[in-house]
């Protein structure tokens, strides 16, 4: 495909070729104070749900939020979501970090602690975000 065609090349290629050559703010991971660790979340919270949530504070890295899941596909309970800057972070978790769910649950948000042996959930590996998805709204106590 030229100008006026279509194009003859997956967007994947081109996100995924920008994310891997490291020109991309963030390529080589958030500072560690960016990184936040969110817990709370629903069976049926999906990446994407996490990003609209967290993206309004600020850039996150590429591939940089993550919610994990069970081999049949619901959440955890937990995911991450990673900053490109500390104050980002900061003012996610001074909004969310002890907001009651609409179950009576409470949401939490805070550094990820930082241990040895904690798998990294950014850079050329890990997961990142689709689109769709939906999301509940949350009233802050």
């Amino acid at each position: 495909g030229g100008k006026n065609g279509p194009a003859d090349y997956e967007m994947k290629v081109v996100t995924e070729g920008f994310e891997k050559s490291g020109s991309l703010p963030g390529s080589d991971g958030p500072p560690p104070e960016a990184v936040l660790y969110v817990n709370g979340l629903p069976p049926d919270c999906e990446d994407v749900d996490l990003y609209r949530l967290f993206n309004p504070f600020g850039a996150i890295v590429p591939k940089g939020v993550k919610v994990m899941m069970t081999p049949d596909g619901k959440c955890r309970g937990y995911g991450f979501v990673n900053f490109l800057e500390v104050e980002s972070a900061q003012a996610a978790i001074e909004i969310f970090n002890g907001t009651y769910l609409p179950d009576g649950s409470t949401l939490h948000v805070k550094v990820k602690s930082q241990s040895g042996n904690a798998p990294n959930y950014w850079g050329s590996s890990g997961g990142g975000f689709g689109g769709g998805g939906g999301g509940g709204s949350a009233a802050a106590a």
